[in-house]
Formats: structure tokens, C-alpha cells, sequence
């Protein structure tokens, strides 16, 4: 009566480890995929930045070009108008 007991509990114990192992593997691949995602997601996140990084970069030497022509065009006119001062005083005058 005791070795039947006995195998039937072995039994028994035997099929509960095995549930718990299926459940326990199951449980790491979810994981695993889980993980995969999040990584594929940081990664996708990490070019983004990048990217913007560079979009950002090129914006900012536009504006430094825009600056440049403006501050140009701003001398060159002072310029021009003291000039043209001086010839419509010369006009004026003779």
C-alpha cells in the first residue's frame, strides 16, 4: 500500500514540476519578447534622436547663413546711404 502511495505521489509531483517548468518557460520567452521589443523600440528612439540631432544641426548653420547675409546687407546699405547722402548734398548744393 506504501509503494502505491508513493508512486502515485511521485507521479503527481512529477506532473506539477512539469507544469510549473512549462509555465516557467513560457514565462522567460514572453519575457524574452518583451525584451526584444523594448530593445527594437530604444533603438528605433536612439535613430529618431539622431536624426533630429542632425535636422537640428542643419538648421542652425541655415540661420547662421541668414544672419550672415543679413548683417551683410545691413552694412552694405549704411554704406550705400552715406553715400548717397553725400551725392544728393552735392546735387543739392550746385
Amino acid at each position: 500500500m506504501e509503494t502505491l502511495a508513493l508512486t502515485i505521489s511521485g507521479s503527481i509531483i512529477i506532473i506539477l514540476l512539469g507544469i510549473i517548468g512549462f509555465f516557467m518557460v513560457k514565462d522567460k520567452k514572453t519575457q524574452e519578447d518583451t525584451n526584444n521589443k523594448l530593445f527594437d523600440m530604444f533603438d528605433k528612439q536612439r535613430e529618431s534622436t539622431e536624426k533630429l540631432n542632425i535636422s537640428i544641426s542643419g538648421l542652425n548653420a541655415v540661420l547662421l547663413v541668414m544672419q550672415e547675409r543679413h548683417d551683410n546687407f545691413e552694412k552694405r546699405y549704411d554704406e550705400h546711404r552715406g553715400v548717397c547722402s553725400e551725392k544728393f548734398k552735392t546735387l543739392n548744393k550746385q
